[in-house]
């Protein structure tokens, strides 16, 4: 997982409102630009994978959110990394 380009890094920490609005970004991105035969995700099951809170990783470990990226998703994040970091 370490050498996934797609893996998002985030840190402990961080305010519940912030993981919440770069989930919903995050849920709106893979939704719109995914495959159309893959199960949408909802922004619950993002922030429960984002584990802000490291309770099930440690701070430095990277949380994959969604594995076989399309695409045009890895595309769109490579175009636009600056907009979608963890504040």
């Amino acid at each position: 997982m370490s050498g996934d380009p797609y893996t998002l890094l985030f840190k402990t920490g961080f305010k519940q409102e912030a993981a919440e609005a770069l989930a919903a970004k995050l849920v709106q991105l893979f939704n719109e630009k995914g495959e159309a035969n893959s199960k949408p995700l909802k922004t619950e099951e993002v922030i429960e994978t984002m584990d802000i809170k490291g309770r099930t990783h440690l701070p430095f470990q990277q949380r994959r959110i969604k594995s076989e990226l399309s695409k045009e998703e890895i595309a769109y994040l490579s175009e636009h990394r600056d907009e979608y970091l963890f504040p």
